[in-house]
This record gives structure tokens, sequence and C-alpha cells, in this order.
């Protein structure tokens, strides 16, 4: 992504136990950092410490390629545009160049990763053991990634172990969200989802001491004053409101967040959604909406630079900017509290008189039944007269003789 790739082609083999590997048509690696490429904290994305600040690249730490080393057998096979042809290049487990074989390769980048753990007995044993859930968790980022860089087309392959193919999830790039989300959830989710585009704001107030509390009302409004106004925006898809909570799920397994287009994690955001779409249900099931919110905001207003996954960022003034996203959310949601679903009630009601009317016609029915059933069956005495009478006539015969 880093390297402005227009297609990425993701291919799994038993969820990542036997083959992991991502082709793209990004710009390829440079001939000089072929060396460098998978040692420790190496990276090209950095050229000053006060880069950190303002980080716009989702890798900047240089750990991704030097661990894969060390878990697995690399293989990266890359071509930049200078380039006449492309370069395989093989690593030991401490990142060390060993290979540089020339192949034939367009101009992108292609990353293969073997024997994933094999290394460590035990981490193996437990990577196999969890393999599905380890699965999705791939599956879950890769989804992540496809929402956010609509402008980048998506592909993900999986091989089982029978060896049947499976195209888990495929995206077009067209630069919509919307088709994305149709893409990679279906169209029916995508119907389901209503569009959010909007800027909120909230005040950095900053903790208060004794020593200021003491300095009077001077002090007082140039505190107010010294209070920044912080602004972010909102954009992305969720959950329409519905007085029947049919839009939402049971499982908050598709809620995405993102800030400044980057997949991460706010629990405090994410509860807060939570919150604010169950207090509008009355449905114990559907208590969690589908969510894909993108949080723009200035780069000084959060730090990403947390773990190695940068999932895990630390916002400015959290609670403060969480209150803004309830008020927002509730506002959103409002008018559906007065709005109620009656037709179940209209529906309940006509089965019930449909009933009733077809109890009353079945009750009319059975004393016209009973009339005809009369009417058609014959009389018992006039039977038993005609038998007797043939008897006699058969016995007076037999006399005769």
């Amino acid at each position: 992504l880093d390297a402005g790739a227009k297609a990425i082609r993701v291919l799994l083999n038993q969820g990542g136990l036997k083959l992991l590997q991502v082709v793209d048509d990004g710009s390829g690696i440079m001939v000089e950092d072929f060396p460098l490429l998978c040692e420790r904290f190496a990276t090209s994305k950095l050229s000053s410490f006060d880069d950190l600040q303002s980080i716009a690249t989702f890798g900047f730490r240089g750990e991704a390629l030097s661990s894969m080393c060390a878990l697995g057998d690399l293989i990266v096979t890359t071509c930049s545009a200078g380039d006449p042809i492309g370069r395989s290049l093989s690593y030991s487990s401490q990142g060390e160049l060993k290979g540089n074989v020339p192949v034939a390769r367009p101009v992108g980048t292609t990353v293969r990763v073997t024997n994933l753990f094999q290394r460590l007995p035990v981490r193996f044993k437990e990577f196999k053991r969890n393999l599905r859930r380890e699965y999705a968790k791939m599956v879950g980022l890769l989804q992540a990634y496809a929402l956010v860089c609509t402008k980048t087309r998506f592909i993900c392959v999986h091989t089982t172990k029978q060896g049947r193919r499976n195209h888990v999830f495929a995206t077009q790039g067209s630069g919509r969200m919307a088709d994305t989300i149709a893409a990679v959830f279906g169209a029916k989710q995508a119907r389901q989802l209503q569009q959010v585009d909007d800027t909120l704001s909230y005040s950095n107030k900053p903790a208060s001491t004794d020593t200021e509390q003491e300095g009077g009302e001077e002090q007082e409004e140039q505190k107010q004053e010294e209070h920044e106004q912080l602004k972010f925006q909102v954009i992305g898809y969720v959950s329409k409101p519905s007085p029947e909570g049919r839009t939402g799920r049971s499982a908050a397994d598709r809620q995405h967040f993102f800030v400044n287009h980057r997949p991460v994690d706010m629990p405090v955001i994410q509860r807060v959604m939570n919150d604010v779409f169950r207090s509008m249900h009355s449905v114990a099931t559907a208590q969690y909406p589908v969510c894909v919110l993108d949080f723009v905001m200035d780069t000084a207003a959060y730090d990403i630079n947390v773990t190695p996954n940068k999932r895990t960022i630390f916002l400015r003034d959290e609670k403060a900017m969480a209150e803004a996203v309830r008020q927002y959310f509730a506002a959103l949601y409002q008018p559906m509290q007065s709005t109620f679903q009656v037709r179940q009630l209209t529906t309940f009601y006509e089965a019930a008189k449909k009933q009733e009317q077809q109890e009353q016609d079945e009750e009319a029915e059975q004393p016209e039944q009973q009339g005809q059933d009369q009417e058609e069956a014959p009389t018992p005495s006039l039977s038993r007269k005609r038998k007797r009478s043939d008897d006699d006539d058969s016995g007076d015969d037999d006399n005769n003789d």
C-alpha cells in the first residue's frame, strides 16, 4: 500500500500453514535497499526522528519482514521501474541476504513465506491447533484494509487441505466505500447501512490544579480562552435506524474503525457505538451495529507508535472525543425512538379475524351438509320391506315346487 499498489493479491494455503503470499503492482524495491530489507528496525519510511510526529504511511517500524525471516522461509521477488529485470531475494533467519537471482517479473513485489513457525515446535503446534482462529484474524485484517483503501483492488484466495481454491473476497477498487462494503459483506448488508460524513468538535480541557483554582476569575477566563477546540471528521457507514433492530447483528464482527485511513482498535469509541445502538432497541438480539468509520484528524491528536502491529493508539482527550461521538450518533438515531412497528399487530388482528370467519363458515356449512346427507341416503324401512317381499316370493315359489 505504501508503494502505491493498485492491485493486491493474497494467496493462503491451509490458512497460512503452508503458504502466505502477497503480490502487488507497486513501485517495487530499489537495488540499494536489498541488503537492509530484512534487517531489524531498518525502514525507508522515516528520514528523521521528527517524522514520528506526522506518520502518514502504514509501515514505518521495520519489524515485519525481519519477524517473517525469524519465523519462516522468506523469498522476496521484486522489480522497480528503472530495473530491466526482476530479482528473487532469499534471506536467512537473521535477515541477511543470502541469494539474489534474476527472474522475469513486471514492476511490483511478491513476498512469499513458507514453513511458518516450523522452527519453533511449540509455537507451530499452537498455531496449528488454533489455525481457524488465526485464519479468521488474517481475513478480518485484509477486509479492514480493503474497506478503507477503496482505490486498491484486493483479491484473497484460500487453498484448502483438499486442494480446493476458494475466493474469500474480491473488491473492484472503484474508490467508493459503498461498493467495497457490498463486495466484502454482501449487497444485502450494504443496503442496510447509512452513510455519515460530518465534522465534529470537542473542547480539550486540561486538568485543573489547586494552584490554578486559587488564581481567581482572571485566570479562569484566561484558562477558558486557552482551551483548544479540536475538530475531526467522521466518514463511513453505520447501520440504519430500525425499530425492530433488524439492521444490527448479534455479534460485533463487522465493526471496523480507522484513524486517517489506518485500521486501529478503538475500544472506547466501539463501546459508545454499541451503547447508543442498544439503547435505541428493545430487541434482545441484533444489539451491535455494523460500523465502518474513518476518523480523519490532525496527526498531533494521536500517537500511533505504541505497539508493533500499530493497532493500539493513544488519542488526545479520548473521553471528550467519545462524548462528541455519543451525542452525534444519539441524535442520528433519535427519530427512531418515536417510530413504532405496527405491521405485526395488524397481521395478527387480520389472522384472528380470518380464523374466526372460517370457523363461522364451517359451522354454517355443517347443517347444510347434514341435510344433503339425509336426502341422499336411502330409507332403511323401504329397503327392508323390499328385501322381505323378495324373500317371501322366493319362499312361495319353493312351496309350490
